[in-house]
């Protein structure tokens, strides 16, 4: 199956950000070219003098009118991918999710840009980890952030204490 670039129609504004770190910019499509696994697509900045670009698809991130929200929401992102752990705190997360997750369900994968939670069997249940029953995917890698010695989660750094309370009540860890 080929990509399916019926989502770029031309005349349509969208945001473009030429790396996940740039600003958000206002483009208007004016020509798409699909291909086997993307699209290039041919874009104009209207607020850059009506300069005209050819881009792939992939920087393309939403519409246009939907942007202050897409904004928002890579700002808390980059505010959990900036937070610093030392080697302690690392230590002490793969501490307690080894304590959480059992290794039949998910497991840990340390890659030198990211961590990764392979999903092992997602009808096991919810756990911390945020897998939940009826899931499909197994097998499915689970991104999370880590750059440069950095590990954030899905929901970032435990600040409102759901981790002892999830520690003091999860039974294999209240016994010890």
């Amino acid at each position: 199956m080929g990509f399916d670039a019926s989502q770029f129609v031309v005349g349509d504004e969208w945001a473009y950000r030429l790396r996940d770190t740039a600003p958000s910019e206002r483009v208007r499509i004016r020509a798409v070219t699909p291909k086997k696994t993307t699209a290039s697509i041919e874009v104009e900045f209207p607020d850059d003098g009506h300069r005209v670009q050819t881009v792939p698809s992939s920087r393309l991130k939403t519409r246009w009118v939907d942007v202050e929200a897409y904004d928002t929401q890579q700002a808390a992102w980059q505010r959990i991918a900036d937070f610093e752990l030392d080697s302690v705190e690392q230590s002490a997360v793969g501490t307690v999710y080894s304590a959480l997750i059992p290794e039949e369900v998910a497991e840990l994968d340390w890659r030198p840009v990211e961590n990764a939670m392979i999903i092992k069997d997602r009808g096991a249940g919810r756990h911390p980890s945020g897998v939940c029953r009826g899931d499909s995917g197994e097998g499915r890698v689970v991104r999370h952030r880590r750059r440069h010695g950095r590990f954030a989660g899905r929901h970032g750094p435990d600040r409102g204490g759901r981790l002892p309370r999830a520690l003091a009540h999860h039974p294999r860890t209240r016994d010890r």
